[in-house]
């Protein structure tokens, strides 16, 4: 499939299909040497930031209770069983 920058883009914007569309706002740009084909990859956020983004989300209101309360509810309350170990 081949895609033509659109006449009010800058000359090396590309507009992609939906269907080939990337989550998030940036991607890298990688050139295969041998084929020359141009690959674009998702950037990740780094974990700085993924930990950055916890603590927001763990400073909002009720958020910390209502974990608690999810992974309460996971915890099995009886004893583990007695194994007989060699």
């Amino acid at each position: 499939m081949g895609c033509i920058p659109g006449k009010d883009s800058p000359p090396d914007a590309v507009r992609l299909p939906a269907e080939f569309r990337f989550e998030g706002t940036e991607v890298e740009v990688h050139r295969d040497p041998d084929s020359g084909a141009v690959m674009l990859t998702p950037v990740r956020p780094s974990a700085k930031e993924l930990l950055a983004e916890r603590d927001r989300l763990l400073a909002e209101p009720g958020v910390r209770e209502e974990l608690d309360a999810f992974f309460d509810n996971l915890r099995d309350p009886s004893p583990p069983p007695e194994r007989d170990w060699p």
